[in-house]
């Protein structure tokens, strides 16, 4: 009974963590119509960072988060005006390949700056825990899953409540009336990404301190089978081929099927 207790307590701690990864994704699929096979990429950016911060400033991790946030808005703010819209202007499968193609240059850059070597996150209580009952809590999971449920709370509220969240959550339900109310509809798509790579940033911190080591080259996870366990832009990079490739078999199909052509 102990056991099924701290497998059922791990398994909710983690899952909240993950779901801070998993919303920007998600944010971006359901606003921008777009698949970001580059996802991966950007959360482990945020960890790297939070890395570099907090062993230069000589502070806890999670106060790098601030910082992280703001530099990956930047980042995905332009990455998806000047890149991605002007893939998904030509055709939306271009925008999956051109995902997927920065994937790749940025890890190979990033394997180029920190090398292949593993790395941790490691903050002053790394090693501490404590107990409720028949349950051990680790003390560096618990503030990671306490930041991940603020950021996500803060996330539906912006949503819900703010002049912003609701001209997002506008466009993403009718783009074309959006349009005709005057809402700049391309740059309500780069501040979506924006804000889905901030998240992407703030999850790639709580990630690296919940499962540790850091590995800048993704593909060697494959070797060892571990990758959905140490990191999840593996897990991302690993489902980018399927995707690719079932999405370029699509449009083949589409293309030679009028009854398709109708339907879609």
């Amino acid at each position: 009974m102990n056991l099924i207790a701290q497998t059922l307590a791990d398994g909710l701690v983690l899952g909240g963590i993950y779901a801070l990864a998993a919303v920007g994704f998600s944010l971006i699929f359901g606003v921008l119509h777009v698949i970001n096979l580059s996802h991966g990429i950007l959360v482990l950016m945020g960890a790297y960072l939070a890395l570099i911060l907090s062993t230069a400033l000589r502070i806890d991790p999670l106060l790098t988060m601030p910082l992280v946030m703001v530099g990956l808005f930047c980042v995905g703010y332009v990455y998806q005006r000047f890149l991605i819209q002007r893939a998904v202007d030509r055709a939306s499968v271009n925008s999956m390949l051109l995902t997927f193609g920065v994937a790749l240059m940025l890890q190979n850059a990033m394997i180029w700056l920190f090398s292949p070597d593993m790395k941790s996150i490691t903050p002053s209580y790394a090693f501490a825990s404590f107990k409720l009952g028949p349950v051990n809590f680790d003390a560096v999971r618990v503030s990671a899953l306490a930041a991940s449920l603020v950021l996500l709370s803060l996330l539906a509220l912006f949503l819900k409540f703010s002049p912003l969240g609701r001209v997002i959550r506008a466009t993403a339900q009718q783009t074309m009336a959006a349009q005709l109310c005057g809402v700049n509809v391309r740059h309500v798509y780069a501040l979506t990404f924006a804000v889905s790579a901030a998240f992407a940033g703030a999850a790639g911190i709580v990630i690296g301190l919940a499962l540790r080591p850091l590995l800048t080259n993704l593909f060697a996870y494959f070797s060892s089978g571990r990758a959905p366990v140490y990191f999840p832009g593996a897990a991302f990079l690993a489902a980018s081929l399927f995707l690719v490739t079932a999405a370029l078999v699509f449009t083949r199909m589409r293309a030679n099927s009028p009854a398709l052509q109708a339907a879609t």
